[in-house]
């Protein structure tokens, strides 16, 4: 392996790294707007992935769609799952 591929290949690694921790951020933010919105509490306050892979978006440009899954209450005595699914940074959908 050359030193300039190698180079190349830590490089893609870090920056795909940064864009899944803002992805996970805008996914947190989601869960966050919706559990309040509802009158719900978020659980452990933090969202975990689920799923990646790559789907195109309206444009017709590939992108890596990314589904997310947290836990919440409705009353403080039960425990359920919702989801948050985006497409690069862009909500798809999120549901209780």
């Amino acid at each position: 392996m050359t030193p300039l591929f190698a180079t190349l290949l830590l490089a893609g690694a870090f920056l795909f790294w940064i864009d899944g921790m803002q992805a996970r951020e805008t996914a947190l933010g989601i869960a966050r707007q919706t559990c309040e919105r509802n009158g719900f509490q978020l659980l452990d306050q933090t969202v975990a992935l689920r799923g990646i892979g790559l789907m195109r978006n309206a444009a017709g440009h590939l992108v890596l769609r990314r589904t997310y899954v947290f836990d919440y209450s409705t009353h403080g005595g039960d425990r359920r799952s919702g989801f948050v699914i985006l497409a690069g940074r862009r909500l798809l959908n999120v549901g209780l």
